[in-house]
C-alpha cells in the first residue's frame, strides 16, 4: 500500500494492453495496478482528460502547445493532447 499525497500527482496513463496505469509524481514514477476510469473517479475535480489514456492535474499544466497538441508538464514531461480535449482543456 502507497500513499501519494493528491498535490503530488502530475499525471497519470495507462499502459497498452494491461490493466496497469503508471502515475508520474514530482519524484517518481510508479506502476499499479488499477484502470484510468477508476483512478480519475478518486482523484476528483483536479484532474481532466488530455487524452483516452492520460489524465492530468490541471494546476499542474506548464504551458499548452495549441498548434501542436501537447501540454507541458513539470519535470520535462510532454503528453499528447486530443482535438476534442484540447477544447475542454482551454475552458477550463
Amino acid at each position: 500500500m502507497i500513499e501519494i499525497p493528491i498535490e503530488d500527482i502530475v499525471m497519470v496513463q495507462a499502459i497498452k494492453s494491461t490493466h496497469m496505469i503508471d502515475i508520474y509524481t514530482t519524484s517518481q514514477k510508479i506502476k499499479i495496478k488499477e484502470t484510468l476510469k477508476k483512478m480519475f473517479e478518486i482523484l476528483g475535480g483536479d484532474f481532466i482528460y488530455v487524452n483516452k489514456s492520460c489524465i492530468v492535474q490541471k494546476k499542474k499544466i506548464r504551458e499548452i502547445d495549441k498548434k501542436n497538441h501537447y501540454a507541458l508538464m513539470p519535470g520535462g514531461l510532454k503528453v499528447e493532447v486530443s482535438y476534442r480535449e484540447m477544447r475542454n482543456l482551454l475552458r477550463e
